[in-house]
């Protein structure tokens, strides 16, 4: 998920940063700092001394629903931090840590925090490069931080699916699926939310491309968001081929051979099927364009 404040950096090196009401929580390798919307500083909690990386990573911070908490994911692993990744929660308002947890990942590269509209719940997907990513769900209760891994509280190496997005009522979440993290995503899953069930799922086939009949190198699924409670937009990124026979429908839509390309496929959530094509904007009535130019 990006970063939803688009501010000067106040002079520190952010890997990740969010706003809330009058403040503003921004996160480097070395510190986590809040700030008020005039750049002053107002606490900060500092990471401490780091031995050599083995690797590059990124922090990532979130405040809760109400602005009470920041969440702070720190991929301590390969930052040099220490020999496990770790996720807190910290007060807004002193940055007193709440909480804090040895996440049992395989070194983190990167991390992003999905905030419930429940105004309770966090999750975190933890990304771990080509051995998948790791998801947890958080909440403050009674002032204390409580967590476990999610879906499957009981075994944190649910690593073969990806957050992409949470419905309006905040009672489903889209995933993509690995069905190896050798392979290229292969489905969209819908999870129940809080018990991480699946409710269903779409296979990649089923939107209805096909890398030969199609004529493409590539296809990936790359993101997806609700329009509403009964309409979903999935979002895919390639590469088109070369033309060995007749006209495929990207080389009508515009595109030339090996191009880069967006598609993009509503879904109807009510009857649990595929509509077809649409646009970035999610409008899909009338005729739409199955591959679209990727955006500059």
């Amino acid at each position: 998920m990006a970063d939803t404040v688009e501010r000067p950096d106040f002079g520190f090196d952010a890997q990740s940063r969010d706003a809330s009401g009058d403040r503003i929580a921004i996160s480097t390798g070395d510190f986590l700092v809040c700030l008020d919307r005039a750049g002053t500083e107002l606490w900060r909690f500092d990471f401490g001394p780091r031995e050599d990386a083995p690797g590059s990573a990124r922090t990532n911070c979130r405040f809760s629903f109400d602005g009470t908490v920041v969440w702070l994911y720190r991929p301590d692993m390969y930052s040099g931090h220490g020999e496990s990744d770790r996720w807190f929660a910290l007060d807004a308002a002193t940055g007193a840590v709440l909480g804090d947890a040895a996440l049992p990942t395989v070194g983190g590269h990167g991390g992003h925090h999905v905030v419930h509209p429940d105004g309770e719940h966090v999750l975190l997907e933890v990304g771990c490069g080509q051995d998948g990513c790791y998801l947890f769900k958080g909440r403050i209760s009674q002032g204390a931080m409580e967590w476990a891994p999610w879906p499957v509280a009981e075994d944190p190496n649910q690593s073969d699916q990806r957050i992409v997005a949470l419905s309006p009522d905040g009672r489903q979440v889209m995933a993509f699926e690995h069905e190896d993290m050798s392979v290229a995503l292969t489905a969209v899953t819908f999870l129940d939310f809080p018990s991480g069930a699946v409710q269903w799922q779409i296979p990649l086939e089923d939107f209805g491309f096909d890398l030969e009949t199609d004529q493409i190198e590539t296809i990936f699924l790359w993101d997806g968001r609700y329009l509403d409670d009964k309409t979903a937009l999935v979002e895919f990124k390639g590469e088109t081929g070369e033309i060995e026979e007749g006209t495929p429908d990207w080389a009508a839509d515009g595109l030339g051979e090996w191009a880069d390309y967006r598609a993009y496929q509503a879904v109807d959530l009510v009857e649990r099927r595929v509509i077809g094509p649409a646009d970035a904007s999610g409008a899909y009535t009338g005729r739409r364009p199955r591959f679209v130019p990727e955006p500059d």
